[in-house]
This record gives structure tokens, C-alpha cells and sequence, in this order.
């Protein structure tokens, strides 16, 4: 009998629990719907939209000189942005160190300013930067780089003048890394590490610089 009624009691509290919805469980939560990826087509379409500064010379010309203008998107979710700067070549040279001093204020690239393009707020290193476009260019050592970045866009490379340094908005430290394989041509890469975050990859002879993009985390 003892058992007889342990089990009526529990099938009671349990038809109780029940009337007070206690023994039901919440429904579960809608997982947000994730936004498809932009297709490359979109992609070429939104880099197309931003322009290149070109000083005296039209897209085409730029292509077409010895250090030829190339431009690489920057794709964050459904927003893009991209880098314009021009190519130079290695031809046999030492770059690191020799061509490219440590030490002294590179223009990162050839030609005119290397310049990002953004159309929404990041953070770039430690530094914040709103909507627009910016210039980059770097100081070069063996075992660390600072990148700056400029609102000075507009302008030939060199020289990297006071005024020039004084514009930037900020400045960050990044460590270079040794490259999997000689690059001639120097490139900058962007490698996506998600919606929200990614590196560019300035490369060059047997170097690449990293140099972290991702939404403001504030």
C-alpha cells in the first residue's frame, strides 16, 4: 500500500505541476536568421563604386605603369570597403631593410598614397576610424612596424611630409612575419575571419605585415 500511494501522490503533483504549466517547457528561441554572403558580383560592384585617387593619369594609365595601380576589397558581413595603392616589383633587389629602409616613414606601396576606403566605422589596430578614406603608410623595423593613417589621401606618396605625419588620426604597433614563399610584386591580401573581423596582409619579398580590421566592439 505504501508504494500504491507514493505513487498516486507523485502522479498528483505531477498533474498539478502540469495545470500550473509548471512541467512545460519554454519554447525554444528563434535562432536569427544569418544575412547570405555578398556574391562576388556584389562585391566588384561595391568596389567599382569607390574610387581610386589618381594623381594626372586615368584608371587605365595607372594599371598600366611599372608599378601598377591594383586594388584589394575589404568585406566585413555586407559591407565593403578596399585599399588602392600602387604594386611595385622586387627585380632582383633586396627590399627589406635595403629598398625599403627601417627606420624611415614608408608610403607603403608606390606612386600615389596608399589609401583605404571605408564606408562604415572600424577599428584598425588600436585606432578608431569613422566612414571615409584614409591614407597608409608605415615605419618599417625588423622586429616591429607602426602603421599610421591619414586623412591625407589625395596626395602623391612622397614625401611624407610634417603636415602629413601631424593629419594622422592615430597610430598602431604589428608584429611582421616571415612569408610562405617569395612575392615579387608587392600585394596587400585580406583574410576574413568572419562577419565582424579580419586582417590586411601587407606582402612583400619574403615579409608580411598584419594589420587587424573589425567592427568597433564599442
Amino acid at each position: 500500500m505504501r508504494l500504491f500511494r507514493t505513487t498516486m501522490v507523485t502522479a498528483a503533483v505531477g498533474l498539478s505541476m502540469a495545470a500550473c504549466g509548471g512541467s512545460e517547457e519554454a519554447p525554444p528561441a528563434e535562432a536569427p536568421v544569418a544575412e547570405a554572403a555578398l556574391t562576388q558580383a556584389e562585391i566588384t560592384a561595391a568596389v567599382e563604386g569607390l574610387q581610386c585617387f589618381v594623381n594626372g593619369a586615368s584608371m587605365g594609365e595607372a594599371s598600366e605603369r611599372p608599378s601598377p595601380l591594383h586594388q584589394e576589397p575589404i568585406v566585413l558581413g555586407r559591407d565593403v570597403g578596399k585599399v588602392c595603392y600602387g604594386a611595385p616589383s622586387a627585380r632582383d633587389r633586396e627590399v627589406m631593410g635595403a629598398l625599403v629602409p627601417y627606420g624611415n616613414l614608408w608610403r607603403s606601396g608606390a606612386n600615389e598614397a596608399t589609401a583605404l576606403h571605408i564606408t562604415f566605422p572600424v577599428e584598425m589596430g588600436e585606432v578608431l576610424l569613422q566612414p571615409g578614406s584614409y591614407s597608409i603608410f608605415t615605419r618599417p623595423g625588423p622586429d616591429q612596424w607602426e602603421v599610421f593613417l591619414s586623412p591625407m589621401y589625395e596626395r602623391w606618396g612622397i614625401p611624407i611630409t610634417d603636415e602629413v605625419q601631424a593629419s594622422a588620426v592615430g597610430s598602431f604597433m604589428t608584429t611582421p612575419r616571415e612569408s610562405d614563399a617569395m612575392v615579387e610584386v608587392m600585394e596587400y591580401r585580406w583574410e576574413s575571419e568572419g562577419p565582424d573581423a579580419g586582417t590586411l596582409v601587407l606582402a612583400w619579398e619574403n615579409t608580411e605585415v598584419p594589420m587587424p580590421i573589425r567592427r568597433p566592439t564599442m
